[in-house]
């Protein structure tokens, strides 16, 4: 049996995580997220993101290690 699974952004993607952002000190800050890949060394695809724009910046970025492995 084969599943595949379209991606269309990285958020539908089971190899990514989001993460609370660093602190700035500044209490409007504090619901940033950080959206991390897991299979590049947890590189950053979006950094401090409110939670309802993150799936707006997280565009599948050209050095996806799943668009390598594609290709």
């Amino acid at each position: 049996m084969t599943i595949t699974l379209e991606i269309t952004n990285c958020q539908d993607c089971p190899n990514h995580k989001n993460v609370p952002s660093s602190s700035t000190g500044d209490s409007f800050d504090m619901i940033d997220q950080d959206t991390v890949c897991t299979l590049a060394n947890n590189r950053e695809i979006t950094v401090a993101n409110r939670p309802w724009e993150i799936r707006r910046n997280s565009e599948i970025p050209d050095w996806c290690p799943l668009k390598k492995a594609d290709q």
